[in-house]
């Protein structure tokens, strides 16, 4: 296989979002005897979730449990009590109040004025890392990017029985209160903001925004539980392993795990064929590279508007000797997007060696 500089593609490319959960129905309000658990590990905990029926999956039980999978020091009991005590606080501020947006601008002030929870002060090229996504450690630091933000205030949502929702949209994901009759949209990271979907859609799916298609209704769903806790595997748990020291073995099996619970997420297909690329770059293992064109065509076939997706399945093509397939992919992306949006969405050099690929690809292609 020739070789590829991913790493440093795939560590500005993969882009946090997907996720979010319905925190409404029947389910039980979670104790500290709820997270007794023997044995905690990814697997056995996505085999118990996907097992569970879906009003009976707690948000909050699963996702410290699923923190606790990769970080054995997390100390549930402490963090279920924090979220505990947030709760009841909230609880009495809201009171006998019914107006969804008296409540959500009760639960704003007090997570994110009082309490201080806020992004990261980092800059594009740094980007967020892992410990911006999983809950812990953003209850401990109150820093978090969308996952890690959300995540609370899901968590504080099941606590007081609120129908709050979460919507994945590319690269991005926020939070919807929706009881059928009120639908609010709450974004994470700009302090609870009400932004309409139509808002979402231009920022983040251009291409999408004045077309009615089933893309666009898939995107602006509320996602089930087990969809959330997949997308938290996915989007925080995972990048644990594509952080340095990159560990892409790892990064391919658990997000396997994400891809059960959410399994029409674009973003983890895609993601998976990224992993699998470097994976087989790292191994010269050629099945890597058919695996990764295969999750890469099913990325792009969930949504064709994707540049990162897009850009790495034409990549994937030219590796696999598919010089057609690979010229037709470049040719697909250049069309839909402009220089500077393949830019914004890869680093310089990746870019630069993109557009040589491209024109290795058309010369083959014509011979």
């Amino acid at each position: 296989m020739t070789k590829i500089i991913v790493k440093p593609l795939i560590t500005g490319l993969l882009l946090l979002l997907t996720m979010a959960s319905g925190c409404q129905g029947t389910i039980q309000t979670p104790t500290t005897a709820s997270f007794k658990k023997d044995e905690i590990t990814l697997k056995t905990l996505t085999d118990e979730i996907l097992t569970t029926a879906e009003d009976k999956i707690s948000i909050e039980k699963y996702v410290l449990l699923l923190s606790k999978s990769v970080v054995p020091s997390t100390d549930i009991e402490l963090q279920s009590m924090r979220l505990s005590n947030m709760a009841d606080i909230l609880r009495k501020r809201i009171g006998d109040e019914t107006d969804p947006n008296k409540i959500i601008e009760t639960i704003n002030k007090y997570l994110f004025e009082e309490t201080k929870f806020d992004t990261p002060n980092v800059t594009k090229e740094e980007g967020t890392t892992f410990k911006h996504a999983l809950l812990p450690y953003v209850l401990d630091g109150r820093e978090g990017n969308c996952v890690g933000l959300g995540m609370i205030y899901l968590c504080l949502a099941e606590r007081l029985k609120l129908p709050v929702f979460g919507v994945s949209i590319p690269r991005h994901f926020f939070l919807r209160y929706d009881n059928g009759k009120n639908r609010i949209n709450i974004d994470p990271t700009e302090k609870g903001k009400n932004i309409s979907d139509n808002d979402y859609l231009k920022k983040f799916a251009p291409l999408v925004k004045d077309i009615d298609t089933a893309v666009k209704d898939e995107m602006l769903k509320n996602l089930s539980r087990k969809e959330v806790l997949g997308g938290y595997i996915g989007n925080g748990i995972v990048h644990k392993f594509i952080d340095e020291p990159y560990d892409f073995k790892s990064a391919v099996e658990y997000n396997g795990y994400a891809l059960q619970l959410f399994p029409n997420s674009e973003l983890l297909h895609s993601k998976q064929g990224e992993y699998l690329m470097q994976l087989a770059d790292d191994t010269d293992n050629p099945e890597y590279e058919k695996q990764a064109t295969k999750e890469l065509i099913i990325a792009h076939q969930l949504y064709p508007y994707s540049v990162g997706t897009m850009g790495f399945l034409a990549l994937s093509y030219y590796f696999a000797k598919d010089y057609k397939n690979s010229t037709k992919m470049f040719d697909e992306l250049f069309q839909k997007f402009t220089w500077d949006d393949v830019l914004e969405r890869f680093e310089s050099e990746m870019t630069h060696y993109i557009e040589l690929i491209h024109k290795d690809a058309l010369i083959k292609t014509n011979k």
